[in-house]
């Protein structure tokens, strides 16, 4: 679960409890509600007394960290190659909300390695024949983790 803090200014929340309000919401401070947030999926939220600073909400707002973005890009899942194929596996990663520290690409469950910047570019070469599978896994700098989709190519003989 995730926690997120969200800043309503008082005309904002005056206007949903009553209409009519604002002239006497103006002067009042900024409230705000800690919710606890799944992906896309707020679970509930509860009341923080204000006042409230800016630096109150930048501190709870700071517990909430999406996670990265991983996909690999190359080779395409299902796709066939030749034996003799020497070339890249290559991988797009992002993060909203931080920076990536690594990325690291494990083909059939072992490691080609992790690249701490972009381009995240992996070679392949001399694999057997037969089918293998690629995952990769990105590190935010907020320790959050993920997971790509898993991609599964062949090596055929000439």
């Amino acid at each position: 679960m995730k926690r997120a803090v969200v800043l309503l200014f008082a005309t904002v929340f005056a206007a949903i409890l009553s209409v009519g309000c604002e002239k006497e919401s103006a002067s009042m401070p900024p409230v705000a509600f800690e919710c606890t947030c799944d992906v896309g999926h707020c679970l509930g939220c509860s009341f923080i007394p204000g006042p409230i600073s800016a630096a109150d909400i930048q501190a709870k707002a700071s517990v909430f960290n999406y996670p990265p973005v991983v996909v690999i890009t190359y080779p395409a899942d299902g796709a066939s190659v030749l034996a003799s194929w020497t070339g890249t596996i290559n991988v797009f990663a992002t993060d909203v909300d931080g920076d990536l520290v690594s990325v690291e690409v494990l083909l059939d469950s072992k490691s080609l390695g992790a690249v701490t910047n972009a381009p995240y570019d992996f070679p392949a070469s001399a694999l057997s024949w037969g089918k293998h599978i690629i995952v990769a896994i990105a590190t935010d700098s907020n320790g959050e983790k993920a997971v790509s989709n898993f991609v599964t190519f062949t090596i055929i003989k000439p």
